[in-house]
């Protein structure tokens, strides 16, 4: 059965279905070429999906309320468990500051950190945490240098982001 039939059949997002099927996790073999699922792992594959849509629907809300400190815990909540070291990074590459404006660079540094906070954030839900403490961030610059007529120069750099904190859970008091 083909995966878009699957999807109408079932009431699924036929989009996102696709996606997860070509993901490859789920151990149901897809057939790439036609998008065929043999009839037999037709309801086994739903039901993975099902319960993939519940965790990234979890994982959203559970996002949305995870507090965040750089600080070690949280007035009115105490911590129940460390679930352990987390980190998220991002890069990107930039033009040099010699070549571009200081508002320009401020807000690529700024669009890296949120996606490092981001990507920090699904870490520690992922290590089963509800909130992170200690949260810190890197900056990691690297030059992409080149010479020309003798003179060496740095039109473009590769911006990296790290940020790293502590994935906790924890409950109000």
């Amino acid at each position: 059965m083909k995966v878009k039939e699957i999807a109408q059949k079932y009431d699924l997002n036929a989009e996102a279905f696709s996606r997860y099927c070509n993901h490859g996790d789920h151990g149901i073999k897809v057939n790439f070429l036609t998008s065929n699922v043999s009839d037999g792992d037709v309801e086994t594959l739903v039901a993975l999906y099902r319960q993939f849509e519940a965790t990234e629907e979890r994982k959203a809300k559970a996002l949305e309320t995870m507090l965040v400190t750089n600080g070690i815990g949280f007035e009115g909540y105490r911590i129940v468990k460390y679930c352990g070291v987390v980190s998220g990074d991002e890069a990107q590459e930039v033009k040099s500051l010699v070549y571009s404006s200081p508002e320009q660079f401020s807000a690529t540094v700024a669009e890296l950190r949120a996606a490092a906070l981001a990507k920090l954030m699904e870490a520690a839900f992922c290590a089963g945490g509800t909130a992170l403490t200690g949260v810190d961030f890197d900056y990691i610059t690297l030059d992409q240098s080149k010479v020309s007529g003798g003179e060496t120069k740095t039109d473009k750099m590769m911006l990296c982001v790290t940020a790293t904190g502590t994935a906790v859970s924890v409950e109000k008091e």
